[in-house]
């Protein structure tokens, strides 16, 4: 006659059977970021003074974003992860967070507010102007948004001096032109460190490829 087991028992063999199957797959979701989803590029895009830069120096990981606001999937990253990754990784010092933003298509609204939003970070004030435009891009083609840059000039000589001494969007079409070096299409497009991470697909695989690649740092 076979053993029978107490229901006690059973129920401990129950749970401790769900956590070796979710010991496994957590090792092989793991290792698929390892194998899959970060190719190694040949160079780093240059980190500028004027960036919009999150995070201290001598943090162990460095990710870049190319962002255009225009973008679905930078609203979501914003709207889901931005929180999370700043208290989670950038302010217990473990990422640096590089934003550099981007408009493929040049439009000249849209290439004012990027270089405004470049200026203001200078003095400390991207954050508000960012709120202003994330949710809602296209209010950078209204007349309430061009008095709102006027607004900025008016009340601040550096500021203004930082906007229309660029009024050619060098910084915008540099970043451009760091984006076209990474021959891709998707934004945002991240670089995790020396590698390449094409689009935003949720918090879990974002948060996944930060633990990776700190964990073997």
């Amino acid at each position: 006659m076979k053993p029978v087991l107490s229901k006690g028992k059973r129920q401990y063999v129950f749970n401790l059977s769900w956590i070796v199957i979710l010991l496994i797959g957590a090792y092989f979701l793991k290792s698929r970021y390892k194998a899959e989803v970060l190719p190694v590029l040949s160079s780093m895009p240059k980190v500028y003074y004027n960036d919009i830069i999150i995070g201290e120096d001598n943090a162990p990981l460095q990710v870049i974003m190319f962002h255009n606001y225009y973008s679905v999937g930078g609203r979501k990253f914003f709207d889901e992860a931005y929180s999370e990754m700043l208290e989670k990784y950038i302010k217990s010092g473990k990422i640096q967070f590089v934003i550099k933003l981007i408009e493929p298509g040049e439009h000249p609204d849209m290439m004012l507010a990027l270089q405004t939003a470049i200026c203001l970070n200078q003095f400390g004030v991207w954050d508000t102007f960012h709120d202003v435009i994330i949710f809602n891009p296209l209010a950078v083609h209204s007349e309430e948004f061009k008095k709102l840059i006027d607004e900025y000039i008016s009340v601040n000589s550096d500021i203004a001096e930082c906007i229309l001494t660029n009024d050619m969007f060098d910084d915008v079409i540099r970043n451009n032109n760091d984006y076209y070096m990474l021959n891709t299409k998707v934004s945002p497009t991240f670089v995790v460190n020396n590698k390449l991470l094409q689009g935003y697909k949720g918090v879990d695989e974002l948060f996944n490829v930060f633990d990776y690649e700190l964990d073997n740092y």
